[in-house]
């Protein structure tokens, strides 16, 4: 066997996964409630951000603590840049 972590793999994954669909899914009413569905564009920005941060919660205690830290505030910084 690898030694690979499952679990906790399934566990980021699925937290990415709902942190995304929060997102698009509070895009999409806002997008109703006002009429304008362009907004989309700068809820995929919003959306990595999500992502990063709740990937970063998750992973706590794996891996590198600063590298961590690193790739989640550049990818922060790129997904705010983007909204």
């Amino acid at each position: 066997m690898s030694g690979f972590d499952w679990a906790a793999f399934a566990s980021g994954l699925a937290g990415a996964a709902g942190a995304a669909l929060a997102v698009m899914l509070a895009t999409f009413a806002v997008a109703l409630k006002k009429g304008v569905h362009r907004i989309v564009d700068v809820a995929w920005g919003l959306g990595f951000a999500a992502v990063a941060l709740v990937s970063y919660g998750l992973s706590a205690g794996d891996g590198d603590s600063t590298r961590r830290l690193v790739v989640t505030v550049l990818t922060v910084v790129w997904g705010l840049r983007l909204a």
